[in-house]
């Protein structure tokens, strides 16, 4: 008999607008003001993946699953003042020092102890 294979769970993610909807606006609010209105319209649909893992209240999250973001970083850029990483018209990574954001991020995607 055969076995199946079984496709991995999907990543956990989260929507922006739900979990912080007052930076999603003020992102929006940001792009369109420099000139990216269709990055600005995506932010209704962004969905953050993860957090950085620098072990400082930094607030910076991805946007991509970390497959996609691998895939996709070498083409990209920062835009709007080191605030957005985009590559293909996708935002693959949004950098704040929000300590609120932060303190969010690590809600939704607690660290992992180490056994050091």
């Amino acid at each position: 008999m055969r076995k199946s294979k079984r496709l991995p769970p999907p990543p956990v993610s989260f929507s922006l607008l739900e979990v912080l909807p007052e930076l999603a606006l003020a992102l929006r609010h940001g792009l369109r003001k420099h000139g990216y209105r269709e990055l600005s319209d995506k932010l209704a649909e962004l969905r953050i993946y993860g957090r950085c893992e620098c072990g400082r209240p930094c607030g910076t999250f991805y946007c991509p699953s970390a497959e996609e973001r691998q895939r996709l970083f070498r083409h990209g850029e920062w835009i709007d003042g080191d605030v957005f990483f985009v590559a293909q018209g996708r935002i693959l990574e949004i950098q704040t020092l929000d300590k609120n954001v932060d303190a969010v991020l690590v809600e939704l995607f607690p660290r992992l102890l180490s056994d050091d």
